[in-house]
C-alpha cells in the first residue's frame, strides 16, 4: 500500500484508466444503446435538419425538452454523421471530455494539484459497475455532471475569487438552460443545493466563523439572482410546452409517507446501491463492492478530517462540499419518500448532484492536513478506479446473454438487436412495429433505414397498441398498406402474444432473441388508431 503513495505510481494508474475508458467509449460504447439513448440521437437529427429547438412532431416525455446539452452535442453528431451509432460515439466521447474538463477545472479553481485533479476526473466517469457506464456514458448523464461543475466552478470564481460579473452571468446561463430543460432536476441540482449551502455559509459568517463580508454579499446577490432566474426558467419551460405533445404521466411526484413503503424504498436504494457499486460486476463482483463502499465512504468524510476544517465555511471547498451533500441529501430523501423507486435508473438522479463531490476529495489529496489523510485519499481514488479498469478489461469476454442496457424491462441485447437489423435489412423490411426497448434502437442501427414504430407489449387483447413514448409522429402512426412490413416481439418476453385479428403473419422467424412476424398486406383490426398529436398541459402531482 505504501507504493501507491507515490506519484508515479498514481499517474499510471491514471493513464490506464483513462485508456480504458476511452477504450470503452470507442469500441464498447455502442454495445450499451438502449431505446432511451437511441431517441436522443433520433430527435438531434430530426432538430439539427430542421434548425428548431424543440419539435412540434416528437413525443416527449417527463416534461424534458432536452437542453441539459446532450441533445446539443447528438445535433453536432447528427449533422456530421447521420442518426447512426457513430453519431451515439461522437456524443458519448465529447459528453465524457466535456465533463473530465468540467471537474478538472472545478478541483483546480479549489486548490488541487494537476495529478489529482485528473484522479477524480477519471473517477466522476469510469466508474465500478456496467451500470454506471450504462447511465453515465450510455445515457450522457456525464454531460449533465459536467455541467453541474461548471456551474459551480463559476460560482466559486466569482465568490471567493472576486471574479468578473461575467462568471456570474454563466452560471446564471448554466441554471437557465437546465431549468428551461427540466425544472424540477434543476431545482434539485443546482437552486436548492445552492440555497442549502450559502444558507450554512452565510450563517457561520455572520457567527464570525466564516465567510468574510464581501465574499458573503456576494454569495447572497449569486442565491438572490439563481432564485430569480429559476423562475425565468420555468416560464420559459411553460412556454416552450405549449407547443409540443409531451406525456408526463412519468414525472408525477407520488409521495408516500409511511413507515412500510419507507422500509421498502430503504432496502430497494441499498440494492440499486450495491448494483452500481459492481455487484454486477463481469470480473470479482464482490471485491468491486467492498472497494468502491470503502473508497466513497473515506471520500464522504475526509473534508472533515482535515485538521484545517475549521477554515471549511470560509473556502469554496467548503461551499462545494455542502452543495454535493445537499443536492444528494435531498434526492435520496425524495427517493425514500416515493412511492415506488424506478428499478435501476431512479438511483441516477443522485449520481449528479453527489459529482461534486470529486472534485473536493482531490482538494483534500493535495492539501489536507495531517499528510496521511492525504496519502489515504490519493490511495482511496487509484482504487475506487480499479473495478472500473477490470470491468472494461473484462468486457470483451462478455457472452451474448450478458448485461445488455439499464432497463429491466429490455429484454434482448444488443447483439439481438443487431441481429435482427441484419435480418430485416436482409430481407428488404423498411417499415414495421417492435416493443419501446426495441424499436429505437433498431431505428437507429439501421441509421434510420428501417423505422420501427413503438408499440405496448401485446398479450393477446383485442389490437396492438401504439406507444406515442420518444419517437417522432411520423413512426408512432405509421398505418401499413400493401408494402411489406413486421412486427418484432422479444423471445425472453413470455407474455408477449399477438391479438388474433394479427395472426395470421405471411411468414414468422425467430432471429436471435426475436420473434418476427412479417406481413404484405394490411390486417384490419390488428393496430390501433394513430394517436392524436397536440401540446399538453403537464398534469398535476398526485
Amino acid at each position: 500500500m505504501t507504493l501507491l503513495k507515490h506519484p508515479p505510481v498514481q499517474a499510471v494508474v491514471d493513464l490506464a484508466a483513462a485508456i480504458a475508458l476511452l477504450v470503452f467509449l470507442l469500441a464498447w460504447s455502442a454495445s450499451f444503446i438502449n431505446s432511451d439513448s437511441a431517441s436522443t440521437i433520433l430527435l438531434a437529427d430530426q432538430l439539427a435538419h430542421a434548425g428548431r429547438l424543440v419539435s412540434r412532431d416528437w413525443a416527449y416525455v417527463s416534461d424534458s425538452l432536452g437542453f441539459d446539452g446532450r441533445l446539443q452535442i447528438a445535433m453536432l453528431g447528427a449533422l456530421a454523421f447521420g442518426p447512426t451509432t457513430t453519431t451515439s460515439v461522437f456524443s458519448a466521447c465529447l459528453g465524457a471530455g466535456f465533463a473530465f474538463a468540467s471537474s478538472a477545472l472545478l478541483a483546480r479553481l479549489l486548490g488541487a494539484d494537476w495529478l489529482q485533479a485528473c484522479s477524480g476526473a477519471l473517477l466522476l466517469l469510469l466508474g465500478p459497475s456496467l451500470i454506471y457506464l450504462d447511465v453515465v456514458v450510455g445515457l450522457g448523464i456525464s454531460v449533465q455532471m459536467g455541467l453541474v461543475c461548471c456551474y459551480l466552478a463559476l460560482l466559486v470564481t466569482f465568490v471567493f475569487r472576486r471574479g468578473h460579473v461575467a462568471t456570474l452571468l454563466g452560471a446564471l446561463a448554466v441554471a437557465l438552460l437546465m431549468t428551461a430543460s427540466s425544472p424540477k432536476k434543476a431545482l434539485v441540482y443546482t437552486l436548492l443545493p445552492l440555497l442549502a449551502s450559502g444558507s450554512l455559509l452565510a450563517l457561520a459568517g455572520w457567527a464570525g466563523s466564516g465567510l468574510e463580508r464581501a465574499r458573503r454579499s456576494r454569495l447572497l446577490l449569486a442565491m438572490g439572482l439563481a432564485c430569480a432566474t429559476a423562475l425565468l426558467g420555468w416560464w420559459l419551460h411553460i412556454m416552450l410546452l405549449r407547443d409540443v405533445f409531451v406525456d408526463t404521466s412519468y414525472a408525477t411526484l407520488a409521495l408516500a409517507l409511511t413507515p412500510g413503503r419507507i422500509a421498502t424504498n430503504s432496502a430497494k436504494l441499498v440494492e440499486l446501491a450495491a448494483h452500481f457499486a459492481g455487484s454486477r460486476h463481469l470480473l470479482l463482483p464482490q471485491a468491486a463492492v467492498a472497494i468502491t463502499t470503502m473508497v466513497w465512504l473515506l471520500l464522504l468524510v475526509a473534508p472533515v478530517l482535515d485538521v484545517r476544517r475549521r477554515q471549511l465555511f470560509s473556502q469554496g471547498q467548503g461551499f462545494v462540499y455542502l452543495f454535493a451533500l445537499a443536492g444528494f441529501g435531498g434526492i435520496v430523501v425524495y427517493l425514500l419518500t416515493y412511492e415506488n423507486i424506478k428499478p435501476f435508473y431512479g438511483i441516477y438522479y443522485a449520481l449528479i448532484p453527489l459529482s461534486p463531490l470529486l472534485p473536493v476529495a482531490a482538494t483534500v489529496a493535495s492539501r489536507a492536513e495531517p499528510a496521511a489523510l492525504r496519502h489515504a485519499v490519493r490511495v482511496a481514488l487509484m482504487l475506487g478506479l480499479l473495478p472500473g479498469i477490470a470491468n472494461v478489461c473484462a468486457l470483451p469476454s462478455a457472452g451474448p446473454s450478458a448485461y445488455a442496457g439499464m432497463s429491466i424491462k429490455q429484454r434482448t441485447t444488443h447483439r439481438d438487436q443487431l441481429a435482427a437489423t441484419h435480418w430485416l435489412r436482409q430481407h428488404g423490411f423498411d417499415r414495421g412495429f417492435a416493443t419501446y426497448w426495441e424499436a429505437n434502437t433498431i431505428t437507429l442501427l439501421s441509421g434510420g433505414a428501417i423505422q420501427v414504430t413503438p408499440i405496448r407489449t401485446p398479450a393477446g387483447g383485442r389490437l396492438v397498441r401504439r406507444m406515442a413514448w420518444l419517437a417522432d409522429r411520423d413512426r408512432v402512426n405509421y398505418m401499413p398498406g400493401n408494402e411489406r412490413w413486421f412486427i418484432l416481439l422479444p423471445v425472453r418476453q413470455h407474455r408477449a402474444t399477438l391479438p388474433p385479428s394479427c395472426l395470421p403473419a405471411a411468414s414468422e422467424a425467430i432471429v436471435a432473441g426475436n420473434r418476427l412476424y412479417t406481413y404484405e398486406r394490411p390486417m384490419p383490426g390488428c393496430l390501433q388508431k394513430p394517436v392524436r398529436f397536440q401540446p399538453m398541459k403537464p398534469r398535476k402531482n398526485r
